[in-house]
């Protein structure tokens, strides 16, 4: 398994997407009633322009067309949210798809989508590609193409007094965890550590599922659950949001050292293959030209959630 590294406990600003998101405007972990919470700080990219190699790839309709119709939870800061009082798009995976198909010369026409409807919404013909994180693996390559353009990392929210209680990897052996049902690469985390819990003769976390963040975060704040469980960077956002209140613990610090799930990345219709190969290639040149690397860190993500190459369809496990 990788060696992860992620000083959660320093309060890395960060947040990142995430499976079956809140529906509501306040973002995940604001104070009742706040509206708009502080955002991440995205670095300035400069406009995208258009590579003649990678709009090569572009299926002929859709380069004639000109714009591509997008789907994301805009509720899920900072890979797909709003910007500050406004309705326009933007987020970690927004900006990176929204470069990359401007190095097609191709647009992106956003539309509010919750995670759980964008493969249906795909399969539909609504929509072409997703701007909120997707695993990896078999069962979502087999109804979409995916872009593994990042890791998967996934951490525990806690209340403050309930903290002490997830100091490492084995402290999470025995509790109950909510986590999103629809989402994977929380699933296959969370699975992850049952295996090393019982494989250590302590017994398996209880999953308790739910539907959206929001219902996560309500249930630790009630104490439904012990803690819980939604992809990293989201929890220290969240944590930061809630006026000391909740807390990203340092048990997330042992699950990214010692849990390796492979990448996650966007999802792009599965009718469309020619166009998920083109977004490969542009977010492989958006690697090598510096692009990617401050889009990504410019919304929070840590180093170590960035990849070196990114991958069409390749399953994680």
């Amino acid at each position: 398994m990788k060696k992860l590294v992620l000083s959660l406990a320093a309060g890395v600003a960060v947040a990142t997407a995430l499976s079956g998101c809140s529906n509501t405007d306040t973002p995940v972990g604001a104070p009742a009633g706040s509206g708009a919470a502080s955002r991440p700080a995205a670095a300035a990219v400069a406009p995208a322009a258009v590579d003649p190699a990678v709009k090569a790839l572009v299926p002929a309709d859709i380069a004639a067309a000109g714009t591509i119709n997008g789907g994301a939870n805009f509720q899920a800061a900072p890979m797909a949210m709003y910007e500050t009082g406004t309705k326009t798009p933007t987020g970690a995976v927004v900006k990176l798809v929204e470069h990359a198909a401007g190095m097609m010369g191709l647009k992106v026409a956003w539309q509010q989508v919750l995670y759980p409807d964008q493969l249906p919404a795909m399969q539909a013909g609504k929509i072409v590609v997703s701007g909120s994180a997707s695993a990896a693996n078999a069962e979502i390559i087999a109804k979409a193409n995916v872009v593994g353009a990042f890791k998967n990392l996934q951490g525990i929210l806690a209340t403050a007094d309930k903290a002490s209680q997830f100091e490492t990897l084995d402290a999470v052996c025995g509790k109950k965890i909510g986590l999103g049902k629809a989402a994977a690469a929380t699933v296959a985390i969370f699975n992850d550590i049952a295996k090393h819990c019982t494989d250590g003769g302590k017994p398996a976390p209880q999953m308790i599922g739910l539907s959206a963040t929001a219902d996560i975060v309500l249930a630790v704040q009630s104490g439904r659950v012990d803690g819980g469980m939604i992809p990293t960077p989201t929890v220290v956002y969240t944590a930061q949001q809630s006026q000391g209140k909740l807390v990203a613990t340092k048990a997330n610090d042992s699950i990214a050292a010692e849990i390796d799930e492979g990448d996650e990345g966007f999802t792009i219709a599965q009718n469309q293959p020619k166009l998920a190969a083109a977004f490969q290639a542009a977010v492989n040149a958006m690697i090598k030209d510096g692009s990617y690397a401050k889009i990504l860190t410019g919304f929070g993500l840590p180093q170590n959630q960035l990849v070196p190459t990114a991958t069409l369809n390749q399953a994680s496990k």
